[in-house]
C-alpha cells in the first residue's frame, strides 16, 4: 500500500486493500476453526496438558479478528497514519483489561458453584478462558473501531480513488501473486518469532524430567518475565511498523541518502526506548514483580536481572526486520529468523540435556534475537550502504541508562527500607516513584550528553514544550 500511495496509485491501493480483506477473512476464518475444533489435541502435543483447550478454543474468533484488524491497520499505515491504529489499539486494550479481570472472576465463580464444573478441566482453566475472552473482545472493539474511523473516511478515500487517472488498474491475478510474494515470507517470519516461545515451552516440557505441575509453576514463572519484557518489546515492534511506509518511500524514490537517514533515525529511536527499558527492568525488577504479581516466586525478578538485555536484542531484530521489508528484501527476514530458531533450538536443547531448566528458555530468548540482529545488520550494511552510528545510539544510551539505573535502584532500596511489613502497596507505591526518577534521570543524562539533538526532542510529543523548559533551566 506505501508502494502504491508513494507513486499516487491510489485505485490500485484500494483495489489491493479489497484483496487483503478477502485474503485475511478466509485465513483467519479456518486458522480460528482449526483451533477451535484441535484445541484439546494441540494443548496436548504442544504442552501436554489439556487444561489449555477450553481458552483455546475461547481464543480461537480473536485469530479472525486479528487477521482482519490487520488489513485495517495495515492500509491506514500505508497511507501514512498510525492515528486510527493507535486509537483501536488503546480502545483494545481498555476493553481487554476490563473484560479479563471480570470474566476472569465470573467463570471461576461459575466454575466452582455449577454442576458443569465437573466435565470442564478446572476452575484455573475457566479462569484462564475468562482473561482469554478479554482477548477476544478486545480485538473485536478494536476491529469496530477502525471499521468506524474507515467509514468516516470513506468519502476522502473514494475522492483518491476516483480522481486516479493516470494509473493503470491492477489484475487480481497479479495483486495475488505479488501479495503473496511480499507477505507470504512477513507471515511466515512473524510465525518462527511465535514458534520460537511454543517450541521452547514444548522442549521444556517433554525433555526435562521431573513432576509436570513443578513444570508447569516454572513456565508460568517464566510467562511472567516474558510478558514483561514483552512490553518495550511491543513498543518496538510499533515503532518498526511504522517506520515501514517512510522507508518504502524512499526506497521507490531511489533517495539512499534520505534511506540511511531514516534506518538511523529508527534504529536510534529504537535503542532510546529499548536500552533503558533493559536496565530498568534488571535493576527494578523485583519491585515491578512484587508490584504486578504478589507474592511471585524470587526466580522471575532473577530472569530480569540477567536476561533483560533480550529487550534490546528483539527491539534490534525487529526494527531491522522492518527495514528489510521496507527496501523490498521480504525473504531475508524469513531466512534469518529460521537460522537463528535453528541455531537458538540447538543451544536451547543442549542446555535442557545439561541440567539448566527453565534458564534454557530465557537464554534461548536471547540467542534467537542476537542471530537475527547480527545477520540483518550485515544484510542492510551491505544492501544500502549502510554505516551504523554507535556512539548516540548505542553507547551514550547505554551509559544514560546506568546512570538511571544507579539512580533507580537506590532510591528504590532507600524507601524499601521504610516498608518494614513488606506491604504490596507500599512496593507498588515505591516502584512508580523509584520508575518516575528514572525517567527523569534518563531524560537530563541523555540531553547532557547530546545523546538527543532539540530537533529530535522536538519529534517527541509535546517537544516543543519540553525544549522551551530544559532551556529555561539551562539544561540546553
Amino acid at each position: 500500500v506505501a508502494a502504491k500511495t508513494t507513486k499516487k496509485e491510489y485505485k490500485n491501493a484500494y483495489k489491493l486493500f479489497g484483496a487483503s480483506l478477502i485474503f485475511a477473512t478466509i485465513s483467519g476464518g479456518v486458522m480460528a476453526t482449526i483451533i477451535f475444533i484441535f484445541a484439546k489435541d494441540l494443548s496436548m502435543m504442544l504442552f501436554n496438558t489439556p487444561y489449555c483447550a477450553l481458552p483455546l478454543r475461547i481464543l480461537a474468533p480473536t485469530i479472525f479478528l486479528c487477521a482482519l484488524m490487520g488489513v485495517f491497520r495495515g492500509y491506514f499505515q500505508g497511507n501514512s497514519t498510525m492515528i486510527p491504529t493507535a486509537i483501536s489499539q488503546l480502545i483494545e486494550q481498555i476493553i481487554n483489561a476490563i473484560v479479563s479481570v471480570v470474566a476472569t472472576y465470573t467463570f471461576i465463580k461459575y466454575s466452582v458453584q455449577d454442576s458443569f464444573y465437573a466435565i470442564c478441566d478446572s476452575s484455573k482453566s475457566w479462569g484462564a478462558g475468562g482473561g482469554t475472552l478479554g482477548t477476544c473482545l478486545g480485538a473485536l472493539s478494536g476491529l469496530i473501531v477502525l471499521l468506524v474511523i474507515f467509514m468516516i473516511n470513506k468519502t476522502k478515500i473514494n475522492e483518491k480513488v476516483s480522481g486516479d487517472t493516470n494509473s493503470e488498474t491492477d489484475s487480481y491475478k497479479d495483486i495475488y501473486k505479488v501479495m503473496f510474494l511480499t507477505i507470504l515470507p512477513v507471515i511466515l517470519g512473524q510465525i518462527l518469532y511465535n514458534l520460537n516461545s511454543i517450541v521452547d515451552r514444548t522442549c521444556f516440557s517433554h525433555l526435562v524430567p521431573g513432576d509436570s505441575r513443578l513444570k508447569q509453576l516454572n513456565l508460568g514463572r517464566y510467562g511472567k518475565y516474558y510478558l514483561l519484557i514483552s512490553i518495550p518489546i511491543a513498543v518496538a515492534t510499533a515503532l518498526g511498523n511504522s517506520i515501514i511506509p517512510t522507508i518504502v518511500k524512499e526506497h521507490v524514490n531511489g533517495n539512499k541518502e534520505g534511506l540511511r537517514n531514516k534506518i538511523n533515525v529508527a534504529i536510534k529511536f529504537n535503542m532510546l526506548i529499548a536500552i533503558p527499558s533493559a536496565v530498568g527492568l534488571s535493576v527494578l525488577g523485583k519491585y515491578i514483580i512484587e508490584s504486578l504479581f504478589p507474592g511471585t516466586h524470587p526466580m522471575v525478578a532473577i530472569f530480569l536481572m540477567y536476561a533483560s538485555i533480550t529487550v534490546v536484542f528483539y527491539s534490534l531484530s525487529t526494527t531491522s526486520n522492518a527495514v528489510l521489508q521496507g527496501i523490498g528484501l521480504m525473504r531475508y527476514p524469513l531466512i534469518h529468523s529460521a537460522i537463528s530458531f535453528v541455531l537458538h533450538l540447538i543451544v536451547v536443547v543442549i542446555l535442557l540435556k545439561t541440567g539448566f531448566g527453565i534458564d534454557s528458555i530465557v537464554i534461548g530468548n536471547a540467542v534467537f534475537a542476537f542471530f537475527v540482529c547480527v545477520f540483518n545488520s550485515r544484510k542492510i550494511a551491505k544492501t544500502v550502504d549502510y554505516k551504523q552510528e554507535i556512539k548516540k545510539t548505542f553507547v551514550i544510551p547505554f551509559v544514560c541508562s546506568l546512570i538511571m539505573g544507579v539512580f533507580a535502584f537506590v532510591v528504590a532500596a532507600v524507601l524499601n527500607s521504610f516498608n518494614t511489613n513488606n506491604s504490596t502497596n507500599v512496593t507498588r507505591v515505591i516502584t512508580l516513584v523509584a520508575l518516575f526518577v528514572a525517567v527523569i534521570v534518563y531524560f537530563v543524562a541523555m540531553v547532557a550528553f547530546k545523546g538527543l539533538t532539540e530537533n529530535e526532542i522536538k519529534r517527541f510529543p509535546m517537544g516543543s514544550k519540553l525544549v522551551m523548559a530544559m532551556k529555561k533551566v539551562k539544561l540546553m
